[in-house]
């Protein structure tokens, strides 16, 4: 869904590393300058994007996006600038949602092995924009990938949003006898624990 062009580094050669060598030593040079005079600039010397700037001698990262049409003739990567001006605001949810997950998946891969952990994503209401199966089946393999289970709050009942779901909870509000309290209960043949609703706070589980 999001392809970000880097440029091919020579693993053999040592330009890369001379670069950073300067970059860093101008930097610490800079700043304990800028602390003997009154001089003061922002604290962004040895910024993360300033150093891989300068690590692949490009100050610019192209950006392209995927776009998923329902003519498979349509489909193709465009820029990223592109992508927010002409996207439908479902391919933009989408192009997002991904972008999203793979966020998740890295912090995850920081300090846990990928192959045995899982996340969870609670989204309200998102079938708004995204209701299409051209556009639904895509963010569900994105979050089968990444080990992703979705929780999904919705009114729409459709067959087209709702198989792609291994469970469907249907609610309805229920009044409690000779009480001013209202309960969620569950279509038959499923279950459920009972969710209290009071005043305009509503409680799941």
């Amino acid at each position: 869904m999001i392809q970000i062009v880097l440029p091919e580094i020579d693993p053999d050669s040592d330009q890369p590393y001379k670069r950073i060598d300067h970059f860093i030593t101008e930097q610490v040079q800079k700043h304990l300058s800028e602390k003997t005079t009154a001089t003061k600039t922002h604290n962004d010397h040895l910024d993360i994007r300033r150093l891989l700037n300068c690590y692949i001698s490009n100050e610019n990262i192209p950006i392209n996006v995927f776009k998923i049409d329902k003519n498979i003739q349509n489909c193709r990567y465009r820029s990223w600038q592109d992508a927010l001006k002409a996207n439908s605001g479902g391919e933009q949810f989408v192009v997002l949602f991904s972008l999203i997950v793979s966020v998740m998946n890295y912090t995850r891969s920081l300090t846990n092995n990928l192959n045995s952990t899982s996340g969870v994503l609670i989204l309200d209401n998102p079938f708004g924009p995204i209701s299409s199966p051209h556009l639904l089946e895509p963010m569900f393999r994105i979050a089968r990938h990444f080990h992703i289970q979705l929780i999904c709050l919705t009114h729409l009942g459709t067959a087209a949003v709702t198989s792609f779901f291994d469970m469907v909870y249907q609610l309805r509000f229920k009044n409690l006898p000779l009480s001013n309290v209202e309960i969620l209960e569950t279509e038959a043949k499923q279950h459920m624990e009972h969710a209290f609703y009071l005043s305009e706070q509503l409680s799941l589980f």
